[in-house]
């Protein structure tokens, strides 16, 4: 039986950490996975439910359904919303004031 000491165990704990984050594309290159489009905000508490709830039902108008709002961030001109839609977590952003009127859709990612 062979003993691992904890430096190995961390290499190999490292090394299948780096490679979970990389793809092979179909040339055989290896690369880094894209990035999301949707900014690392978190929820901003100065963002009221109307406004969430209102961009949430325009996207839902517009979509099939499943709609995840998943960050949030306010300014005084306008909140924005992120939200993501389907099994595919297609991004959206929602600019919308904070009483909830006007929102305004941006898909934010790819076509193709």
């Amino acid at each position: 039986m062979r003993i691992v000491r904890a430096e190995e165990a961390f290499f190999v704990l490292f090394a299948g950490v780096a490679l979970a984050a990389c793809q092979t594309d179909t040339g055989g290159n290896v690369s880094q996975l894209p990035s999301s489009p949707i900014p690392e905000v978190g929820y901003d508490a100065k963002v009221s439910n109307a406004a969430v709830e209102s961009c949430r039902s325009a996207l839902t108008a517009q979509t099939q359904g499943g709609v995840d709002v998943v960050a949030s961030e306010f300014s005084q001109a306008n909140v924005t919303i992120y939200m993501t839609v389907g099994p595919q977590r297609a991004p959206w952003k929602c600019l919308v004031s904070n009483s909830g009127a006007g929102p305004e859709l941006e898909y934010l990612g790819t076509n193709g």
